[in-house]
C-alpha cells in the first residue's frame, strides 16, 4: 500500500511540474503576442491589426456605449482607419500584461496623443483579450471617457 503511494504522489508531482511549465511557456507565448499586438498598432498597419482577431470578434469599448459589438475584419479597418483621422498620431505604451489564464490576457497601458497645440494627453485603459486559436475572439477595453 505504501508502495502504491509513492508511486500516485510521484505522478501527481510530475503532472504538476508539467501543468507549470505549459502555463509558463504560454505565459510568455502571450507576452509576445501582446507586444507584437502593440506594435502593430504603433504603426498603425490596421490591415495587419485586423489579423490578430478571428474573422468576427466580440468588441466591448465605451466608444459603442454600453453594448458588446461584433465587427468583422473590414468593420475593425475601418473604425481604426477613421480614428487615425480623427487622432492621427496616437500611440500606445504596455503598463503590464497579466496572463490571467492561457486564452485570456489583461493589458494596462497608456495611449498618448498630441494635440494641435502641442499639448501631450495620456489616457490609462485596460484590455481585456480572449483568445482562441490564437486569434483574438474578444477584446472588452475599459477606460475613463468622461
Amino acid at each position: 500500500m505504501k508502495n502504491i503511494l509513492i508511486v500516485v504522489m510521484v505522478f501527481v508531482c510530475a503532472s504538476c511540474r508539467q501543468h507549470v511549465k505549459l502555463s509558463f511557456n504560454q505565459n510568455a507565448n502571450n507576452t509576445t503576442f501582446i507586444k507584437n499586438y502593440f506594435q502593430t498598432f504603433n504603426n498603425h498597419n490596421w490591415d495587419s491589426l485586423a489579423k490578430f482577431y478571428a474573422d468576427t470578434a466580440a468588441f466591448k469599448d465605451p466608444s459603442f456605449g454600453n453594448k458588446i459589438v461584433m465587427l468583422t475584419h473590414t468593420n475593425f479597418i475601418k473604425k481604426y482607419k477613421n480614428q487615425e483621422t480623427i487622432i492621427p498620431n496616437i500611440k500606445d505604451s504596455d503598463v503590464a500584461i497579466y496572463s490571467s489564464s492561457d486564452s485570456v490576457i489583461i493589458v494596462e497601458f497608456k495611449a498618448t496623443i498630441t494635440d494641435p497645440a502641442n499639448k501631450k494627453m495620456e489616457l490609462p485603459i485596460c484590455t481585456i483579450f480572449t483568445l482562441k486559436n490564437n486569434l483574438i475572439i474578444k477584446d472588452y477595453t475599459y477606460f475613463d471617457n468622461f
